[in-house]
């Protein structure tokens, strides 16, 4: 894990750290947090896509133009840049950012068709785009906990790309020691993604959601509760105390 660059704007404090996830696959973590903060309350590790990442682009650039200026054209978004800022002032928490490789912030510059072609052809080599994503998060996960500041603090997950809400559940199943998952727009199988190789042969989302459960907190945002009846009766019969699994309409 490297640092790349630092710097504090407008009462925010951003970072860029590089690291591998393996090899010949670099990702960049960015991790931002109240200037002067000294222990966070928690760190959450977003999950971001290329939705995501215009959006980090457009929230960020606010404070930090000269540093982002080299990627991808997105204009401010001033409202979520103040948003942003009254957060780090009002929470004691640090925010983290990844994009898992082929997407968001490491996206291939080629065109969309050009993209499902190089999907597909790792299957030849027995693998999935996105289980090698899974992987990257579970890496990004990894990378936080190698900062100093951050070995002990809670950790959650959060993916608000609907892409990478299966990905990143798929990741805290991995992972230990995770507080809490915030999934947006999460699929209720596999054939909406994440694809993974034979998995459906064993198991579905809610049976996924379900074992997340049992370790950690999950909360699915939808407008709904349709499709989760599964976790939300293993919770009951197994007599779990503390709820561990919730679905909550999305901020408007």
């Amino acid at each position: 894990l490297k640092e790349v660059w630092l710097h504090e704007s407008d009462g925010v404090r951003l970072s860029a750290y590089d690291f591998t996830s393996q090899e010949q696959v670099p990702l960049r973590l960015f991790v931002a947090r109240r200037a002067g903060l000294e222990k966070s309350d928690l760190v959450v590790l977003n999950a971001i896509g290329d939705e995501g990442w215009k959006k980090f682009l457009a929230t960020y650039r606010g404070g930090f133009a000269d540093q982002l200026k080299k990627e991808i054209d997105s204009p401010v978004d001033e409202k979520s840049w103040e948003a942003t800022k009254k957060m780090f002032k009002s929470f004691p928490w640090t925010m983290a950012y990844v994009s898992p490789r082929g997407v968001g912030s490491v996206a291939w510059p080629v065109d969309a068709k050009k993209r499902n072609q190089i999907a597909r052809r790792f299957l030849l080599l027995g693998q999935t785009l996105d289980g090698m994503q899974v992987f990257d998060i579970c890496r990004a996960v990894q990378a936080v906990r190698a900062l100093e500041a951050y070995r002990e603090t809670p950790l959650w997950l959060q993916a608000d790309d609907k892409s990478l809400a299966g990905v990143t559940l798929y990741a805290a199943l991995f992972e230990p020691k995770i507080a809490r998952v915030d999934l947006y727009g999460l699929p209720t199988d596999h054939r909406r993604g994440p694809y993974l190789l034979n998995v459906s042969k064993h198991l579905e989302m809610p049976q996924v959601v379900a074992m997340v459960a049992e370790k950690t907190k999950v909360i699915v945002y939808q407008a709904d509760e349709t499709g989760w009846d599964y976790p939300t009766k293993v919770a009951a019969n197994l007599g779990w105390e503390k709820k561990p699994f919730s679905i909550r309409k999305p901020p408007q």
